[in-house]
């Protein structure tokens, strides 16, 4: 290479030195004036709230000592409901209306005749195995129903479950109690409860000796206000 030529290398390469020297100092003055500029202040958060008390806690009164309470709600108010007129059972049905079922369907038996209130306890129950030999089936049962005390005959039922257990069981049995003749008077009363029939007793038991000596049956006597206070059955168990 001529001389000519490296002068003119280095003629060229001195131009490119100072154009990166101008650069780098173009650079260097940005940074200084940028490092000048003043900072933005942030402003602190503010300072948080402070938090309301709670207020004080109510002091609970403790429970008394022993078993808890039992709270019990006040009865319900009840409103009356109007008295419903009651009607003479003994008045006509009304149009539409079911007639009246009579209990006593031997009201009307005049023939079918009971000791009165001047019977005692024994007349009763001569009456009573003297009824129950009856070779009429129904005249039986209508003297059964009248010698035995009200206070038993109440439901419509009532007549059906005697002909069914106690006095069909008495007509059965009535030998049993009485001697080979079967005369109605002819049993033998073992003993009474109480012991002393007087004129205020109102209730008597009276036990009935059976023909073989086995224990005696009971039948309960009441007198039936409704029967001018005559001694009514009030339990048969013979």
């Amino acid at each position: 290479m001529s001389d000519a030529t490296l002068n003119d290398v280095i003629a060229r390469l001195d131009r490119l030195e100072a154009a990166l020297s101008k650069i780098a100092d173009a650079i260097k003055a940005a940074g200084e004036s940028r490092a000048a500029a003043p900072v933005a202040v942030v402003a602190a958060p503010p300072a948080p709230v402070a938090a309301v008390a709670a207020p004080a806690a109510v002091p609970v009164a403790t429970a008394p000592a022993g078993p808890p309470l039992v709270r019990v709600a006040p009865p319900a108010r009840t409103v009356p409901s109007p008295a419903t007129p009651t009607r003479d059972a003994s008045a006509p049905a009304r149009p539409g209306e079911e007639p009246k079922r009579d209990f006593n369907p031997y009201r009307d038996r005049t023939d079918l005749v009971v000791p009165g209130a001047e019977a005692s306890v024994t007349d009763m129950l001569t009456f009573l195995f003297g009824a129950v030999q009856s070779a009429e089936i129904d005249d039986m049962w209508g003297l059964l129903y009248k010698a035995t005390h009200s206070s038993q005959l109440q439901g419509p039922r009532s007549i059906d479950h005697f002909k069914a257990f106690s006095w069909h069981k008495a007509r059965r049995s009535a030998g049993e109690y009485l001697d080979a003749s079967k005369n109605p008077a002819s049993f033998q009363i073992a003993y009474t409860e109480p012991a002393e029939i007087g004129p205020n007793v109102e209730r008597v038991r009276v036990f009935v000796s059976k023909a073989d000596g086995k224990m005696p049956a009971p039948v309960v006597f009441a007198r039936d206000p409704k029967d001018n206070n005559a001694w009514r059955i009030a339990q048969l168990s013979i």
